[in-house]
């Protein structure tokens, strides 16, 4: 994977409006009118921004698939983070749904108070999507957040995309239901990984000797 710069702005924007285009959560916040392409564009924005200012962004070598990551630590509350919030609600999110936005963030960033990676968005091209882009771009992430010794958190409101992250030792540790259901999911660094499946593999014996 590749490390995006300033410069790929546009390219990994314009990717992930036509990866996400119909998801539920994405279409439950932005404007549902003629101007809907041109909310969720802003809204990917955002999200850039705010990944280039406290996370990081990659993008796979061969440019079908992307990766915003975000550090929930990092952000700090600015004159400047205040109002690309403000514009964000103005011209994208859907009016008579910020209550119900502003309640959702607030549920879940109670979960992300500690050091951790949280992925943003992991957006691969509509045509290429079940072809393991995605899939090799989320292992070389996992491998290196691995290295930090930190656990990944995402959120997901696809239950085919539960499944695919199951498989990559992510569990699903809560569930809200608002129009849709979303799923949060967390993955253990390596090291606890491996101490739990030790701790698993001796349960039996522990059993016997009781």
């Amino acid at each position: 994977m590749i490390k995006a710069t300033y410069s790929d702005k546009e390219f990994i924007v314009d990717l992930l409006c036509r990866a996400f285009d119909q998801y539920n959560s994405i279409n439950e916040a932005v404007k549902q009118n003629r101007k809907r392409e041109k909310s969720i564009r802003r809204l990917m924005y955002y999200s850039f921004e705010t990944c280039w200012l406290y996370g990081e962004i990659y993008f796979t070598s061969d440019l079908k698939g992307v990766a915003l990551l975000f550090s929930p630590e990092k952000k700090k509350t600015t004159l400047r983070s205040l109002l690309r919030d403000l514009s964000l609600i103005f011209y994208a999110i859907n009016f008579w749904r910020i209550v119900k936005i502003i309640r959702r963030e607030f549920l879940l960033k109670k979960y992300y108070s500690n050091q951790l990676v949280y992925i943003w968005y992991l957006g691969v091209e509509p045509e290429f999507q079940g072809q393991g882009v995605g899939t090799r771009l989320l292992k070389e992430i996992i491998q290196m957040v691995d290295q930090r010794n930190l656990p990944i958190y995402l959120e997901t409101s696809l239950l085919i995309n539960v499944s695919f992250y199951k498989r990559l030792n992510f569990k699903v540790f809560q569930k809200f239901h608002f129009s849709y259901t979303l799923y949060m999911l967390k993955r253990e660094p390596v090291s606890q990984l491996s101490n739990e499946e030790d701790i698993t593999s001796r349960m039996p014996h522990l059993e016997e000797a009781s």
